[in-house]
């Protein structure tokens, strides 16, 4: 009976996280920011140095400030990641930056909203994001054969005046925070 259980739980996940890849590989970026567009198809562009090696970051601020949304929640800031060399883009990053009282708690609310929302329209995330290297990033993970995207919260510690929540969607290279 317990073979039986087991396997039957097995089954569902792997049914879900095929349905989620299918769901996943349709997508090929942010709205109209597409991954694998060339750098020089985008204006108001700032470059900021807080790209990995082999990178290129730039603050992007778009005329279409509906690119902020992600689902119904507003964002502030928009980075995209471009391969040094090909000048194509690979990572979208858009973030929220908390400040003042509780604001971990503030960051954390709001990613758990869009994880839901995200939940609801690819399905059951892949992974659980949990890292112990003082950076507090804590979500979740989704993966398809062409991209990821990583929603979660941030706070670079205890003594931090910012914490954030982050929706990170890319190809090839997950960014370390």
């Amino acid at each position: 009976m317990t073979r039986k259980i087991i396997s039957i739980i097995i089954i569902f996940i792997s049914l879900s996280s095929f349905g989620q890849k299918i769901k996943l590989n349709k997508l090929d970026g942010f709205k109209s920011i597409k991954i694998g567009t060339k750098m020089k198809k985008f204006s108001n562009l700032k470059q900021v140095n807080l790209a990995p090696e082999g990178y290129l970051s730039f603050e992007y601020f778009p005329s279409d400030i509906d690119l902020y949304n992600v689902f119904d929640s507003k964002f502030d800031n928009i980075l995209l990641y471009f391969d040094d060399t090909t000048e194509r883009l690979k990572t979208i990053v858009i973030s929220k930056t908390f400040i003042g009282d509780n604001l971990y708690q503030k960051a954390i609310k709001q990613s758990s909203k869009t994880i839901g929302e995200f939940e609801k329209t690819i399905g059951t995330p892949y992974e659980m994001i949990e890292v112990k290297d003082g950076s507090g990033k804590s979500g979740f993970s989704w993966y398809g054969n062409k991209m990821y995207i990583d929603v979660f919260a941030l706070s670079p510690g205890k003594k931090s005046k910012q914490a954030k929540a982050v929706v990170e969607i890319g190809k090839d290279v997950e960014l370390k925070y």
